[in-house]
């Protein structure tokens, strides 16, 4: 520190040395000037600050929709997806390695893998809309909300609402994996502004499909199995064949009926 001050004690002599009329200043005393509160001011009017992609923001919780609350004389569909995480864990794209940090790109490119921070703007009337936003509640805690308008989220206007908001008003905001905005953009939203984009050039597969195997042969081995199979050895050739499972011990395998 007293190096980097005695080079700047020495630069200031060479300016005045020059012939130039230096006025100097401590930062200290410049921060609470008049002049900088006034340039500051004008500073945050023309430009809009904005914070640096956070990865935790592209986290949401699972997603769980009734899409009627009543329906009169009609059969009920309970649908409910099994084991969806450790699915996409064994079989899907994970990125790996560094990514490149893109900021403010003119355009979007959808052969970005990774991360997106942007402003978008959701179709009207799509039934099932595609991208999570948290949206905080008067109680300080945030509920994750599906919304095809930012506004209508923000005041809790229910479905028989019809939404006559702009579309300034509409936008949404937040960061996404890449692969829910190019989904997002193939059901009709459009993207207004890109923040920034984290891109990854690699990715695998593979990640954590060992770790998912090992805990699924636990699984089978302790679990009643589907009695659709006609004997032991069948059943183990199925979840070797579809799973790449080799199964040694099977839950109460003798009291399962075959079927026959």
């Amino acid at each position: 520190m007293e190096d980097l001050y005695e080079q700047t004690i020495e630069r200031s002599e060479q300016i005045k040395k020059a012939g130039y009329n230096l006025i100097e200043m401590w930062e200290c005393n410049w921060i609470k000037s008049k002049e900088y509160k006034e340039e500051m001011k004008q500073i945050k009017s023309k430009y809009k600050e904005i914070e640096e992609l956070n990865p935790r923001n592209a986290f949401f919780g699972g997603r769980t929709n009734a899409t009627k609350l009543k329906v009169n004389g009609k059969k009920m569909k309970y649908i409910d997806i099994c084991s969806l995480y450790p699915t996409v864990q064994c079989y899907d794209d994970y990125p790996v390695g560094h990514p490149t940090k893109i900021f403010k790109p003119p355009t979007y490119n959808s052969k970005w893998y990774g991360l997106i921070k942007c402003a978008i703007l959701p179709p009207r009337g799509l039934y099932h809309p595609i991208l999570p936003v948290k949206n905080k509640r008067k109680s300080g805690d945030e509920k994750l909300t599906f919304p095809l308008c930012q506004l209508c989220a923000k005041l809790n206007n229910q479905k028989d609402y019809k939404c006559t908001h702009t579309e300034s008003q509409r936008i949404i905001r937040g960061t996404w994996c890449t692969n829910e905005v190019r989904k997002a953009i193939e059901k009709g939203y459009k993207i207004i502004t890109i923040d920034e984009v984290w891109h990854f050039e690699q990715k695998l597969s593979y990640l954590f499909k060992g770790y998912v195997k090992a805990f699924m042969k636990i699984k089978l081995e302790t679990s009643e199995w589907r009695n659709d199979f006609e004997s032991e050895e069948e059943y183990r050739k199925a979840v070797k064949e579809n799973l790449g499972i080799e199964l040694v011990i099977l839950k109460n395998f003798d009291t399962i009926p075959f079927g026959y």
